[in-house]
């Protein structure tokens, strides 16, 4: 599971039965990225079994360059803590 594609320098050489890449910034556009970045997500693009990204947007710039990319956008459960509210203007 690869929560950055620098982490990919310290294990390119270790066989996995699976590899994740769970992509939730866009790393690359975040000011000084690191010398070679983009091509360590691409690298780690290729091994990939499944990648997993933080949003829509995200998700919409990686779908193209990986077959199996599903996005997983931050969410609230408005229900669960409608309830809460429920409870103290009800107190």
């Amino acid at each position: 599971m690869y929560y950055t594609p620098l982490s990919l320098a310290f294990s390119d050489g270790i066989e996995a039965e699976r590899v994740v890449y769970d992509c939730m910034d866009e790393l690359s556009m975040f000011k000084n990225p690191p010398e070679g970045l983009i091509d360590w997500e691409r690298r780690l693009l290729d091994r990939a079994e499944v990648v997993f990204t933080g949003g829509q947007s995200l998700f919409e710039a990686k779908r193209d360059v990986h077959a199996n990319v599903h996005a997983f956008p931050s969410s609230v459960d408005v229900a669960h803590f409608r309830q809460a509210r429920q409870i103290a203007q009800a107190g």
